[in-house]
């Protein structure tokens, strides 16, 4: 394509309609997969904005940069989708059901690399609001992700090996231990937030003062463990004590909603990592490093729960091509959505607190209290999610592909050499019945294919790969 034309494209200052839109002979599979990444790409530009919508405005380095684009705008009139004739498809119908993001922890400390201390390990997803009880479950069994499964084999056990530590004279010949404890207690604040209560008093800064950890090598085993026999330990109690419990839930109403609060949630507002909000010295402290991170967690949620139930409400404009079905086209396009405030069921966000939790009541209080309760006050439940069934077609082409991969017949081996000529023909006539059945099947795949390709495209899109499912 020349560059003219491929800029004139991009500015919107000529209309070239899409290769579907021209008739270009696509086979059905092919124009299948574009139509599937075109409902994808639909949910995908309404959680981007959602995210802009939630994310700080840069005002440092300026020059060469601009405000970003807001993706719904590409409908509107005038604007660039239709401008260059883009075929609108629209999002999948599974994306507009409640999901529920998540913040589970560790039970009990787990061991890193070099350089980094034994803590609580943190894992933050998201699933369906009805999934999250099998979700949990599937988290403290051998079903675990692969990442949460390691965590479990490398941690701190009570029957296993602890941290070795020892006790070092940290103070000058003279000095008073507790005074300087004394002294430093207002630097050891866990946060200057109302989430990071101060220290219960001044023997707990003491201790952690004084116990300056320092790891004793112990003698490498002959034959150090294997995770199977690690895991043998403790898969039998994770149904009546489990390792990974729930520390925070948050439920919204759409799927865009719920990605944008689990991609937010993973860092600090410009981006920086959770950890490095601390000094290198601070994440050496085995005492206070995993409720800092914590609390740092608890804190960044809670300000987007803040400013999310804001925009939904309607302050600042609001959020821009937002849905709540995927009939919707977006609110703002051709007017859609601003006409009356969002309903209370669509912009409610339902909160949940672990009880394990000894501060539970205090995050509850920084969530004003939230708990998860309907419009009339009453606690909701967890339900359980149906999966929704594959059409009968659905079934019969996956039937078909199996067909389609089958391997064809191989001669054997025999002895007798008198019936060589037997077995040949007897082969032949094999793979004779062989291929007419894959061309059977053949034209079956491609005769559904072209009868249900919006059903199809559909089905293969209803499914996010950043959500967690049982």
């Amino acid at each position: 394509m020349p560059r003219q034309l491929a800029y004139a494209i991009q500015r919107g200052r000529t209309k070239v309609q899409c290769p579907l839109a021209q008739g270009n002979q696509y086979t059905a599979e092919e124009a299948i997969r574009v139509r599937a990444r075109r409902i994808a790409k639909a949910e995908r530009d309404e959680r981007i904005d959602i995210t802009l919508a939630l994310t700080p405005s840069k005002t440092y380095m300026g020059g060469f940069t601009r405000p970003r684009d807001i993706r719904v705008s590409n409908w509107f009139q005038g604007g660039r989708y239709v401008s260059i004739g883009k075929k609108y498809e629209p999002p999948p119908d599974k994306a507009y059901e409640s999901h529920t993001v998540f913040l589970l922890e560790s039970r009990y400390n787990v061991k890193f690399g070099p350089g980094r201390v034994d803590a609580l390990e943190h894992i933050l997803e998201v699933c369906r609001e009805g999934d999250f009880q099998a979700v949990l479950a599937r988290y403290n069994s051998l079903k675990a992700p692969p990442d949460a499964l390691q965590a479990m084999d490398n941690a701190r056990w009570p029957w296993g090996a602890q941290r070795n530590t020892k006790r070092v004279v940290w103070w000058d010949k003279g000095e008073d231990p507790m005074s300087i404890a004394r002294e430093s207690r207002s630097d050891y604040l866990l946060s200057p937030s109302s989430l990071h209560p101060p220290l219960d008093n001044t023997q707990n800064i003491f201790e952690a003062l004084y116990n300056i950890s320092i790891r004793n090598p112990s003698p490498a085993p002959a034959s150090p463990p294997t995770p199977a026999e690690i895991r043998s330990q403790y898969l039998h109690t994770l149904t009546t004590t489990p390792f990974w419990r729930p520390l925070l839930t948050l439920t919204v109403s759409t799927r865009p909603l719920a990605l944008s609060l689990l991609r937010l949630s993973r860092s600090l507002p410009r981006g920086l990592p959770f950890y490095a909000a601390m000094s290198p010295h601070d994440r050496k402290s085995h005492l206070s490093y995993s409720t800092r991170m914590r609390c740092l967690r608890l804190a960044r949620m809670q300000t987007l729960v803040r400013d999310l139930a804001q925009l939904l409400a309607g302050e600042r404009g609001g959020l821009p091509g937002i849905r709540f079905a995927a009939s919707d086209m977006g609110r703002g396009v051709h007017g859609e959505g601003l006409e009356a405030q969002i309903p209370w069921r669509k912009r409610v966000i339902r909160v949940g607190v672990g009880n394990w939790y000894s501060r539970a009541e205090e995050v509850k209080e920084g969530f004003r209290n939230g708990r998860r309760l309907s419009e009339a006050n009453q606690v909701i439940p967890w339900s359980r999610s149906e999966e929704q069934r594959a059409p009968p077609f659905i079934a019969e082409l996956q039937e078909l592909e199996k067909l389609l991969h089958k391997n064809p017949p191989e001669p054997g081996h025999h002895n007798h050499i008198d019936h060589r000529d037997t077995v040949k023909r007897d082969i032949g006539q094999e793979i004779f019945a062989h291929n007419q059945e894959r061309a059977r099947a053949k034209a079956r795949t491609q005769e559904i294919l072209r009868q249900h390709s919006q059903e199809i495209a559909a089905w293969r899109a209803r499914r996010n790969g950043s959500v967690i499912y049982p």
